[in-house]
């Protein structure tokens, strides 16, 4: 399972994280496997506090968006 994992889903993540970050919505330095990692820290059961779960979710979204390059908006529509 973890090499259909990493040789379907992190190649996915990969063009997602480039795609963001040409956009300027997410910071350009975040790997797949770094992603990954921290989304699977946050789904390990240390207690059962959705508050907090939430909490690090926001904290884990603003992370990728700390740094990022907006893109400027073009004047046509």
């Amino acid at each position: 399972m973890p090499a259909y994992f990493q040789q379907r889903f992190e190649p996915a993540l990969g063009s997602l994280l480039v795609a963001a970050a040409a956009a300027g919505e997410i910071r350009a330095d975040v790997e797949p496997m770094e992603l990954l990692h921290a989304v699977a820290n946050l789904c390990m059961p240390a207690d059962v506090d959705l508050a907090r779960a939430e909490r690090m979710v926001a904290l884990l979204i603003d992370g990728l968006r700390y740094g990022a390059k907006p893109r400027l908006q073009s004047a046509e529509p």
